[in-house]
């Protein structure tokens, strides 16, 4: 039987901006609807991106956002083993941009002008981070994805060897090991911001 071998980068490619319009759209999205129905601060929506939730202490609201990163992140790299796990890797980025644009909405709703300067230097880094640390992701979960579906409706056997399923696990380790960089920097930034202010 004919095998298939997967080699990362063969196959269609994953165009980086078009995962970029996926993020862009969110977060436009998010911004609208902020602006249209001004929701309480909530992890499920705004994501920790903004650090404006009352009575939770920032080493919480960091380690909340890292938690975050991290499900995130396990959640693409299983999807990844699925035939249709290229959507999800779409809807998850595009999650995430709807969060950006939420927050940085919120902000300017609670502090006008001068909160243009907290989304400057407190939403725009971290997001920037995290949106880079998401698209990679989704690139390898389509990539991934895109295999397993050409090997479905071929009908024929994979041919995955060791080193490429330790390639995949490795690049999402390193991912998280990025979203725990991110959070510690977030929370210093945080404490100075704080201090600053």
């Amino acid at each position: 039987m004919q095998h298939i071998q997967y080699v990362a980068g063969r196959g269609k490619k994953v165009h980086i901006y078009l995962l970029g319009i996926a993020v862009l759209s969110g977060l436009i999205t998010g911004s609208v609807y902020q602006a249209l129905k001004a929701p309480y601060p909530s992890a499920l929506i705004h994501q920790f991106f903004a650090p404006v939730y009352n009575s939770m202490k920032i080493s919480d609201y960091v380690w909340d956002s890292f938690m975050q990163s991290v499900i995130l992140l396990a959640v693409m790299f299983l999807l990844g083993f699925f035939a249709l796990g290229q959507p999800f890797g779409v809807l998850l980025l595009f999650y995430r941009g709807f969060g950006i644009g939420a927050s940085s909405a919120m902000i300017y709703e609670l502090f006008g002008i001068k909160g243009a300067v907290s989304i400057v230097f407190l939403v725009v880094p971290k997001a920037s981070a995290i949106i880079l640390m998401t698209m990679l992701g989704a690139r390898e979960l389509i990539r991934s994805s895109n295999y397993t579906l050409s090997c479905w409706t071929s009908h024929t056997e994979p041919n995955v060897n060791d080193n490429i399923f330790r390639l995949y696990c490795i690049k999402f380790l390193v991912l998280m090991i990025s979203a725990a960089v991110i959070s510690g920097i977030d929370a210093a930034v945080n404490l100075v911001y704080v201090k600053i202010g």
